[in-house]
């Protein structure tokens, strides 16, 4: 429950596209639900920036800014937000039914394929096609997590079993 990725799960698959369209909402309800456990440093910081942004589009709409604002930003940002949840949270993630804590191996997904289409998904995915590598190691640059896994993945298939 501690993963604001969660929110890019449902168990209505209807759900899901209208989940993908609003991960940020489901990020700042994260934040406000957790704002106890971020450094109060943090907190000001956050709360500075959704205030700035309220302010921005309101004051973008009263100067008669409103459907450039909607055509120009809204829209294009929540198709791209629709890819980014599906591409970076849901699909590294899927099917949800492990925790770190309890089964670290098995919390969330290595999709691994062949030739050019591992490199193709490692692309379109950011390298998040390996982000078991992430869990385990947080430390690591995306963009290393394919050589990492290359490296581990018969041990951690090993202790999957």
């Amino acid at each position: 429950g501690k993963d604001p990725d969660l929110w890019a799960d449902s168990r209505f698959a209807w759900l899901l596209p209208f989940k993908w369209l609003t991960t940020d909402v489901g990020y700042v309800l994260f934040f406000f639900r957790n704002r106890k456990e971020f450094k109060t440093s943090e907190q000001k910081r956050q709360i500075m920036h959704f205030a700035l942004l309220i302010l921005l589009i309101f004051s973008l709409t009263m100067a008669g800014y409103g459907m450039e604002l909607l055509f120009y930003w809204a829209i294009p940002f929540r198709i791209a937000l629709f890819f980014l949840t599906l591409f970076l949270d849901y699909l590294p993630h899927i099917p949800y039914q492990n925790v770190q804590s309890e089964a670290p191996f098995k919390a969330t997904n290595v999709i691994e394929k062949k030739g050019w289409l591992d490199r193709a998904l490692f692309f379109l995915m950011l390298g998040q096609n390996y982000h078991l590598v992430h869990h385990l190691f947080p430390q690591i640059p995306f963009h290393q997590s394919r050589n990492v896994w290359k490296r581990i993945k018969y041990r951690v298939k090993a202790l999957n079993r």
